[in-house]
């Protein structure tokens, strides 16, 4: 959304001048949708984007009002350590009701189906932005062909029921990342056999190990390390240490710390 909601809420500076100009997050507002994070945290001042300036709310997640009755949780987690990102995750949880059924490999081959597939780890800045502007395009002309050009070259969302909004969008999204994003189809049932581990996969895992120890540094700056988790921490950079003959030092120390951080991130 790139906008905040309240401006007493959803930023850290309290004499910002700054306060909500998306139509879209004021129709949501408006509408039975639900924004996940204040339905569980309605007071909470916390933050998914900060920069020198200012710290600000501005990525969300929506539910409708029936499944927004199933909300578990919600929480934002830092992502500087995970995707070196100024925006942090947004993550919630939600009890559906609904059993996950998998269909099998002969049922596929059967519908002779195909699926597209999105390598988003491939994609480049070159590729959002195109996807970016494209779906902006494609929005403008679809919302001034379904309500019509006004005096003022403006179009009200209010007016436009919520389906056909979230049916428009939903359409203009998948659209936009076909034709910009990098991905390919694939057809339902062909399956490729299974790998053999390589040394390669092995090495990541044991990164993500690293990686994991820099969240908890992060998360729990400051604060006690307790005696079961200095164990674990450690049994896990010994192994390391034998598998890789690095020198990753053993937490020693009883809290977390910024020098435990930069130590970590070397590695």
């Amino acid at each position: 959304m790139n906008d905040i909601r309240c401006k007493n809420l959803d930023q850290s500076r309290e004499d910002s001048k700054r306060t909500q100009k998306l139509p879209l997050l004021n129709w949501l507002g408006n509408s039975d949708m639900v924004d996940t994070f204040r339905k569980l945290h309605p007071y909470e001042k916390k933050f998914t984007r900060s920069n020198d300036q200012v710290k600000s709310r501005i990525d969300y997640i929506w539910t409708s009002k029936d499944l927004g009755q199933g909300l578990i949780s919600c929480k934002i987690t830092d992502s500087d350590t995970i995707t070196n990102s100024d925006h942090a995750i947004v993550s919630a949880s939600i009890a559906t009701g609904i059993m996950k059924k998998s269909r099998t490999a002969a049922c596929d081959k059967r519908l002779k189906g195909k699926k597209w597939v999105f390598n988003l780890d491939k994609a480049t800045e070159e590729n959002w932005g195109d996807y970016k502007a494209k779906l902006d395009n494609i929005l403008k002309e679809k919302l001034v062909s379904k309500k019509g050009k006004k005096k003022d070259n403006s179009t009200r969302l209010e007016a436009i029921s919520k389906d056909e909004l979230w049916d428009l969008i939903s359409i203009s999204i998948i659209k936009c990342a076909r034709t910009t994003l990098p991905g390919k189809k694939i057809i339902l049932g062909k399956t490729s056999p299974k790998k053999e581990k390589n040394i390669s996969d092995i090495m990541k895992r044991d990164l993500k190990k690293i990686g994991k120890m820099c969240q908890q540094c992060v998360a729990g700056m400051g604060q006690q390390i307790s005696d079961m988790n200095r164990t674990n921490i450690n049994l896990q950079i010994t192994n390391l240490n034998n598998t890789y003959e690095t020198e990753i030092e053993e937490l020693s120390e009883m809290v977390w710390s910024k020098k435990r951080l930069e130590n970590l991130k070397i590695w």
